[in-house]
């Protein structure tokens, strides 16, 4: 490690959200307050290792006391890791860091994701609502089958706003996928602002469509992981 110190912040709950997907929460042990921006992410520890996987924060805006990262069990060393891990066990990590951010003013806004894409989105959706000046916000969700949604209150808690709408597009029920509803919407919404995470192809197609609908590059916030 270089004799870098890193953050260190203690498990206190490990909940399954959804199949192969669960929700990992920590206490900040040191430093004690962690300040960061919605669409950040950290670099966890790991141990056997020292290597290091990225995973975008899920805290809620202005959480200064812990953090919350949702981790998706597909076998690889990042996840193997957190998922061996048990509630008080301490975590290494480096960050918050990353330019995925909500860009300054107000006007309207779009947010797909694919997957656990959505871990970096909903701090950012509900850091834009609490904005003055913030007008439509429009979310995409794309899942593979219904029971993979997840986050069903917290979702709930911002369709309260009326400027607020969503839709899930659930492609094993013959729903198509996400990337066409959400080019769609370059004509009905005023200089949008889009911010897109997930899965590479879906954040390249949206791109491209979006390009081919007047939509410039510098108006497309993007990451191709959670």
């Amino acid at each position: 490690m270089g004799g870098k110190q890193m953050n260190q912040a203690r498990i206190t709950s490990i909940e399954e959200i959804a199949p192969n997907v669960f929700e990992l929460r920590a206490a900040m042990v040191e430093p004690t307050r962690i300040d960061h921006e919605p669409g950040q992410y950290v670099s966890i520890r790991i141990v056997a290792s020292n290597e290091q996987r990225s995973y975008s924060l899920a805290s809620p805006p202005g959480q200064t006391d812990g953090l919350a990262l949702l981790v998706r069990r597909v076998g690889g060393t990042g996840s193997q890791f957190l998922s061996s891990l048990e509630v008080g066990a301490i975590m290494e990590f480096e960050g918050p860091r990353g330019d995925f951010r909500l860009a300054p003013g107000p006007g309207d806004a779009v947010f797909a994701a694919t997957g656990v894409g959505v871990s970096a989105l909903f701090p950012m959706m509900e850091s834009l609502l609490a904005r003055p000046g913030t007008g439509r916000v429009l979310f995409f969700w794309g899942l593979m089958n219904a029971e993979d949604q997840f986050w069903v209150e917290r979702l709930a808690r911002l369709e309260q706003d009326p400027r607020f709408s969503s839709r899930l597009v659930v492609t094993g029920a013959g729903e198509g996928f996400v990337t066409q509803p959400t080019i769609d919407t370059a004509s009905v919404l005023t200089a949008p602002i889009y911010y897109l995470c997930g899965n590479g192809q879906m954040v390249k197609d949206v791109v491209d469509g979006l390009v081919s609908r007047g939509i410039d590059r510098d108006r497309q916030i993007r990451t191709d992981w959670a």
